[in-house]
């Protein structure tokens, strides 16, 4: 009987350190792939960041925005999305009003997925800074969309497309 104990004793030994041995050898293949991840940088071929780039300024054309007119635009493919994002800036002002308004759109498909519209009608004696904007609100991309309160804001909901 004592021999008996001996031989289980040895073969359960034998089994919890080949037990042992494989999560190591588990958690070192997960250590090793999550570093790989981590070290993989998704960077867009330069042929898709001049697609998105000549898209956005075809964008801008069509849109009827003109630099000439104090408006201004930026282009950016978002590689986790895999889109291209063109976010538009125009600034009018004439001796009644001051109008700046943004849009976010998807260059390839034309979605909007933001707007941002601020008026200071001069007539109202307000400072700039006491005009609340117009419009403010982004799409996110589960579909949700976000109000805000300020150019900031927007551009702090808008950046999940621009970065």
């Amino acid at each position: 009987m004592r021999n008996f104990l001996i031989v289980a004793l040895g073969i359960a030994v034998c089994i919890l350190g080949f037990k042992v041995y494989s999560l190591n050898v588990a958690v070192n293949t997960l250590k090793q792939s999550q570093k790989a991840a981590e070290s993989t940088v998704v960077v867009p071929s330069i042929e898709l960041q001049s697609r998105c780039s000549e898209k956005a300024e075809k964008v801008f054309k069509v849109g009827g925005w003109s630099t000439d007119k104090f408006a201004d635009y930026v282009s950016h493919f978002n590689t986790g999305l895999g889109k291209c994002f063109v976010n538009v800036r125009d600034s009018t002002t004439d001796k009644y009003s001051a109008t700046e308004s943004e849009t976010l759109i998807d260059a390839f498909e034309g979605k909007q997925y933001g707007s941002y519209l601020w008026i200071n009608v001069f007539s109202r004696n307000k400072k700039y800074w006491e005009v609340s904007p117009t419009q403010c609100k982004v799409t996110l991309p589960s579909g949700e969309e976000k109000e805000c309160r300020s150019q900031e804001e927007f551009h702090t909901l808008a950046k999940v497309y621009m970065e």
